[in-house]
């Protein structure tokens, strides 16, 4: 970023050293992770050497290094450690980590610390922005409106340490497995002024855009508006009760009329989905993919969307043998507070 910024050489030579050191060796083993080689042949995340949570960040890198150079290992190897994680460590609440490192179980019962799961999302935006793959923003989805939410007290003045799969919230102070609070503070620890993150980095991803126009990936009570070009910029504003309904009506308001493209995300789990615009039905709508809108849009443009809330099961294994995850498609339903 500071290359970014600078295009001053000497940061990039300290980006590049650092992932040459991901490799470094001392006389008690690794001294980092070695995720770059470690992910381009083809290793899963949770058997590099140091599979912490705390790693995502630097491998973060990976994906900047892409930007600046070009280099297509840095792509390959930011992807293969991303999926790795969806695929083995990904608990059914969109959290990361058990025990604050990747385990290649994601019925692990330890804890799935907090922090872990902010820096498993800010990876994920990243991912989002380079792939621009829809999955990735269901992904993004899941882990906000289940685990972002549940960390987070009813009135705000806590959040969790441990959020775990089962719905149960505790504060720092009632949190056996927590213990990483201030005397004097009991509210305030490493986790709570580090998860209202999970709530900011929806400005990352929920509207993007990219060449042909915008992409719609949040859906909820929201408006947005974003600049096209320096002479039109598009408000978007959604009425809806989902997550608990499946129907978000979107009215599109451009300063101008202008042509562009609208690309709405079809959750992978939305088998039946069905889009009108102006009342008029829009075919050919796929789950897992961006419904694609390209037309010139006037004011006050209405979509209505309907997406499917059928029931999901995730039948559970391992430490969770004979227990099962149930969700109206997105949200997870069992909270307890103490």
């Amino acid at each position: 970023i500071l290359y970014r910024k600078t295009k001053s050489e000497r940061y990039l030579k300290m980006a590049l050293q650092i992932v040459d050191e991901f490799a470094a060796k001392g006389k008690k083993g690794q001294l980092a992770g070695d995720y770059l080689r470690q992910a381009l042949c083809g290793k899963e995340f949770f058997q590099t050497p140091k599979p912490r949570w705390e790693s995502l960040h630097p491998i973060m890198g990976l994906a900047e290094l892409y930007w600046i150079t070009g280099r297509d290992q840095y792509r390959q190897a930011f992807e293969q450690i991303w999926w790795s994680i969806v695929k083995l460590d990904r608990h059914n609440n969109g959290g990361f980590t058990s025990f604050e490192e990747a385990q290649g179980n994601p019925y692990d019962l330890r804890a799935i610390e907090s922090c872990c799961t902010i820096a498993w999302i800010a990876m994920t935006v990243e991912m989002l922005k380079m792939t621009m793959n829809s999955i990735v923003a269901d992904e993004l989805e899941l882990s906000t409106l289940n685990s972002v939410v549940g960390m987070h007290s009813s009135t705000g003045r806590w959040s969790t340490y441990n959020t775990p799969m089962n719905g149960l919230r505790r504060g720092q102070t009632n949190d056996a497995t927590a213990g990483h609070f201030r005397e004097g503070s009991p509210e305030l620890s490493c986790c709570s002024v580090n998860t209202p993150r999970g709530f900011g980095m929806l400005s990352d991803w929920a509207l993007m855009k990219d060449k042909q126009g915008l992409i719609l990936n949040y859906y909820g009570p929201s408006i947005m508006t974003a600049k096209l070009k320096p002479s039109l910029s598009v408000t978007l504003a959604q009425e809806t009760e989902y997550p608990i309904e499946g129907r978000v009506v979107v009215r599109v308001t451009p300063s101008k009329a202008a042509e562009f493209a609208l690309k709405l995300r079809i959750p992978h789990w939305s088998k039946r989905t069905s889009i009108r615009l102006n009342g008029k039905t829009i075919s050919n709508v796929k789950p897992g993919q961006y419904a694609v809108i390209n037309r010139r849009w006037k004011p006050n443009d209405r979509i209505d969307l309907d997406l499917d809330l059928s029931l999901h099961f995730w039948i559970g294994q391992k430490e969770c043998q004979g227990l099962a995850s149930v969700s109206a498609a997105i949200l997870s339903a069992y909270s307890f507070e103490m």
